[in-house]
């Protein structure tokens, strides 16, 4: 039921302690409530004719009400215990995932989908709150209060109580050849409605372009099948959790209709008298109540208990280490040597392959190559949001990785899709410096040619109300505002929905930007060729031709002048 790793949750042994007193001094509270109420009908019934009925029935009935109001407090406060622990839980187990994501870069969102992430980071973890209030309770109250109740109920008719014993257990063998189906089946669930949230994001991203390319209807007819099959496993597991509640409540019912029957034959021949029938009738429901309670919520938190074991997956990966070798000088100069760099996607062939190149200075380095050849795997590891490794020398400090804090410190990155926060493009670009007067950021807006829409423009949820172009525009103007104080540009298909006209009207500016700091820019629009001290020209992740660009363009039979020919058709 519980997965191995919760019993490692701060404060999870303090939870279980207060839960079990809790469930204890319930269980008393039932009895005393159920004893008392016995006594008080047995006087009435006794005495109802007549005239005088003793004044004792006032203080059981009393008691009756002092032990189930002792009943329902306690029941809030255990409510109230397991809720504070499974907030206080929640909000570890979010910043461990947001760091996780953080730390990771890129690959914990290429991994899990980007649309199933923000599923964990929102209802998920949600789920995961509900669990924590739910499991824990039922799970104490079915391992404490039954035998508690039992053990009461011995007392009375050690026959009867010894029924209830031995059906126990094939009620809980019953239920749990049901509950490992409806595991199977939530499963399925869960892995159908993963696929819908990673197709349903992607196509929402990418909605402007699949209506260009008329694949719109397409899309949505696959978004559908998806839905139709996570509706399906749905209710398949639906079925089979109401066919479990039904049998258990069938059984449990059928086992009390039992009970009574005894105990009133046994009524009849005087072999038991009314007080302990009443009372033994009153805890049988009660015996079995914990194992409904906890049979009712089962199914209700099995999405909880499944996104709670891949959140716990996630979090506990592998971390990848963070180099703290200390990088001299990286405000004044930067010389980079990279050696045999290698990165590989997992479960895939596509990465780098053998990187080595030689940057002495300072510089504006463009990377070019075909769509899919690897620009966007290389600066994302530049920029050290994915692990790969080889010989890397920075003024001089060896190491075999970029994921360094030092170099990471310096960098503005400008990505191919950036993410825009909703609110205000003040609010957007005050993440990067709250101290930012209006007079410099507006001036950003103009260097990025978006002033525009001013500051105060309200940018919706993914940025739904601007263009690609806009969007991307309110980046650069970010990067302008980020690299006052960084050394390192990197920039991923900047440009790339611009139309051409817009694209030239700001590259004066962005040139301006890059001067004085190394500039890492892929692209596959080659007018931005002669603007660039040095190339690598990359083609299936390896870098074929690299060099000053008129020195590659005198090379008649090089993969650049190729590319610039076939532009030119």
């Amino acid at each position: 039921m519980f997965d191995k790793s919760i019993f490692k949750l701060p404060k999870i042994n303090t939870l279980f302690l207060k839960l079990a007193v809790l469930s204890t001094l319930q269980a008393f509270a039932i009895i005393l409530g159920s004893l008392s109420l016995s006594e008080s009908i047995v006087i009435f019934w006794t005495n109802f004719k007549k005239e005088n009925i003793p004044s004792s029935i006032i203080l059981f009935l009393a008691l009756t009400v002092v032990g189930f109001s002792l009943n329902f407090g306690i029941e809030y406060f255990k409510n109230l215990t397991a809720q504070k622990f499974s907030n206080d839980s929640v909000a570890i187990l979010r910043t461990k995932l947001v760091n996780k994501v953080t730390e990771f870069g890129e690959s914990t969102p290429l991994e899990l989908g980007r649309g199933h992430l923000l599923e964990l980071l929102n209802s998920g973890l949600n789920q995961i709150k509900t669990y924590f209030e739910l499991i824990f309770v039922k799970v104490i109250d079915l391992s404490i209060t039954p035998w508690a109740f039992l053990v009461s109920m011995f007392f009375f008719d050690w026959k009867l109580a010894l029924f209830l014993l031995l059906i126990f257990p094939v009620i809980i063998i019953f239920f749990v050849i049901l509950g490992l189906a409806a595991q199977s089946k939530a499963d399925e669930e869960y892995a159908n409605f993963t696929k819908l949230n990673n197709q349903f994001n992607d196509v929402l991203h990418g909605l402007q372009t699949l209506k260009q390319l008329g694949l719109g209807r397409v899309f949505a007819e696959k978004i559908y099948q998806t839905s139709e099959d996570y509706r399906k496993t749905t209710m398949r597991t639906l079925r089979i959790a109401i066919t479990s509640t039904f049998a258990l409540d069938f059984f449990t019912t059928l086992s009390i209709a039992v009970i009574a029957v005894f105990l009133g034959f046994n009524l009849i021949d005087g072999k038991i008298s009314l007080f302990p029938a009443l009372s033994f009738l009153i805890l049988a429901p009660q015996y079995f109540l914990p194992l409904r309670n906890f049979a009712d919520d089962y199914h209700a938190t099995l999405d909880g208990k499944n996104a709670y074991k891949e959140i716990s997956e996630v979090v506990s990966a592998p971390s990848n280490v963070v180099d703290q070798l200390s990088i001299p000088n990286l405000d004044k100069q930067i010389e980079l040597s990279v050696v045999n760099f290698n990165y590989q996607y997992l479960n895939s062939e596509s990465g780098l392959s053998e990187i080595s190149f030689d940057i002495p200075k300072k510089m504006k380095v463009g990377i070019v190559g075909l769509s899919g050849s690897g620009k966007t795997t290389l600066i994302n590891n530049i920029a050290g949001l994915l692990p790969g490794f080889g010989q890397v020398k920075i003024n001089g400090a060896n190491t075999d990785t970029f994921l360094n804090n030092d170099w990471r410190k310096e960098i503005v990155y400008i990505p191919q899709n950036p993410f825009l926060f909703s609110g205000t493009i003040r609010d957007n670009l005050k993440l990067i410096d709250d101290s930012l007067t209006e007079q410099e950021m507006e001036q950003a807006l103009a260097e990025a040619g978006i002033e525009d829409l001013g500051l105060d423009f309200i940018i919706q949820e993914f940025a739904q109300n601007l263009s690609g172009g806009q969007a991307q525009r309110v980046s650069i103007a970010k990067a302008f505002l980020a690299s006052q104080n960084k050394q390192i540009i990197l920039l991923d298909e900047p440009t790339a929905h611009l139309d051409l006209e817009t694209e030239l009207s700001i590259k004066k500016s962005m040139l301006r930007l890059f001067k004085n700091k190394l500039v890492f820019f892929a692209t596959h629009r080659l007018h931005w060729v002669n603007n660039f001290d040095y190339l690598l020209v990359i083609k299936d992740g390896r870098i074929v031709e690299q060099g000053k660009p008129a020195d590659l363009k005198k090379q008649t039979k090089s993969f650049l002048n190729q590319m610039l020919k076939e532009s030119e058709l």
